[in-house]
């Protein structure tokens, strides 16, 4: 991961600018991540306690083009020093900002304002929620206030990498992709909420299945014409 996204010259180690997934920061955002990391340490919950010496900050890139629902989104990588001068010992950190979730939208106005009032940061939620899940976060997971704005925060994982549909070429083994995507995405879910309870969709008669579908549908072509917006 390191070598993916990093260069060394005259023995220091920096971001590869040339790489065309990132970009330099303004000095402005250089300095707000400076400012706040020791804020983000405090939100640590893993194995590792901030210390100066261990988040020192090497270099800062911001990362473009990336996502896929979140494509456009706020987002930096900040290289860090960690336990040692090697670069095994240096980690990346994933900085994202956090926006609240697609469904919120299409919520009462009361059920907007009870989430508010339990979610106003969003990039908590989506820690707590990550925790939740199992998945993604790491002893260097946490969450960081830029420009009055909530990111989320994690370690650059070498193990994450997005599914390759350009090499998907007919209808029906797009058909099959979003049938297991769909089937992992619903496991999560069910598996991260004790008192959810199966039996609700079970008894879905056809009508029911049918309107679902149909509102399923709906929110996904709009999601996507988004996307395409961006």
């Amino acid at each position: 991961m390191i070598k993916k996204w990093t260069k060394s010259k005259n023995k220091k180690l920096s971001f590869d600018f040339s790489h065309p997934k990132l970009s330099q920061p303004s000095e402005k955002e250089i300095d707000e991540i400076n400012l706040k990391i020791p804020h983000y340490g405090e939100t640590l919950k893993g194995n590792i306690e901030y210390s100066k010496s261990y988040f020192e900050i090497i270099d800062i890139a911001k990362r473009i083009s990336s996502g896929t629902g979140s494509y456009g989104t706020s987002r930096f990588y900040v290289l860090l020093k960690g336990k040692g001068k090697h670069k095994k010992d240096h980690h990346i950190l994933d900085i994202k900002k956090q926006f609240k979730p697609c469904a919120f939208y299409h919520f009462s106005e009361k059920d907007k304002e009870d989430f508010l009032n339990q979610y106003n940061n969003q990039a908590l939620r989506h820690h707590l929620v990550m925790n939740q899940l199992g998945k993604q976060n790491n002893d260097l997971s946490g969450w960081i206030e830029l420009f009055g704005e909530y990111y989320s925060v994690r370690e650059r994982s070498a193990y994450k990498e997005y599914f390759p549909t350009e090499k998907l070429n007919k209808k029906e083994e797009y058909k099959n992709l979003i049938k297991y995507w769909a089937e992992i995405l619903a496991c999560n879910h069910v598996s991260s909420y004790s008192e959810f309870d199966i039996n609700y969709f079970k008894n879905f008669n056809k009508l029911q299945e049918k309107e679902f579908s149909n509102w399923l549908a709906d929110i996904a072509l709009e999601y996507s014409q988004i996307v395409n917006y961006n």
